[in-house]
């Protein structure tokens, strides 16, 4: 995945980061609230709708979603609810980015871009539904075309240049045609399952 890639090329970024932040106190899960609190402000300058300035600071708040699991990595700190309280502020600060937008198009009564809006959001929520009910069943689930750190970067690059319209054309197809990556690849990886159970049973 792009995530993935991103976060190899600025490894030594954030270890650099993380050992301040580790300097100054700060756990792996502040990191995560903190990161939470500046896209809340994110999503307010999108309801005053001052697209650009909420598309720079969410790009500077980006950085907090590579630098809580560098932080966590490096100190040892790695925990099951960690992982969850990450995951969990992650799809609230989204939604709340997708609310103010929805509440710019309601002010203009946009009826096209409310609906884009709003298949943007259940399209994101199914792809992370996909993705955490197939860990629950035991099976790898992290592809597809469009995840979250892509939906973040098209939504920045759409904010700063106040285009957020063009974002959520592309957003809203690629968010089913990925949760349908999704099925495909938890349908394979049931296969590849059912398969070591049977030559298990067989021995």
């Amino acid at each position: 995945m792009l995530s993935d890639s991103a976060r190899i090329w600025a490894r030594q970024f954030l270890l650099s980061v993380a050992t301040r932040a580790n300097r100054l106190g700060l756990t792996p899960n502040r990191v995560s609230a903190v990161g939470f609190i500046f896209t809340l402000c994110s999503a307010l300058l999108i309801g005053l709708g001052k697209f650009q300035g909420a598309g720079l600071l969410l790009l500077a708040t980006s950085w907090f979603d590579a630098v809580d699991g560098t932080l966590a990595r490096m100190t040892e700190h790695v925990t099951p609810f960690g992982a969850f309280w990450d995951a969990t502020l992650d799809r609230f600060a989204e939604t709340f980015i997708y609310l103010a937008i929805l509440w710019r198009y309601l002010q203009t009564g946009n009826q096209t871009m409310i609906l884009l809006t709003y298949l943007t959001v259940t399209g994101s929520v199914i792809v992370s539904y996909t993705r955490a009910k197939a860990e629950s069943v035991g099976i790898e689930c992290r592809g597809g075309i469009l995840t979250r750190f892509e939906r973040m970067g098209i939504l920045i690059v759409a904010l700063i240049f106040a285009r957020v319209d063009w974002a959520l054309w592309l957003m809203a197809p690629l968010a089913y045609f990925t949760a349908l990556q999704r099925v495909f690849i938890t349908w394979q990886g049931s296969q590849h399952h059912d398969l070591e159970k049977n030559v298990r049973q067989a021995k």
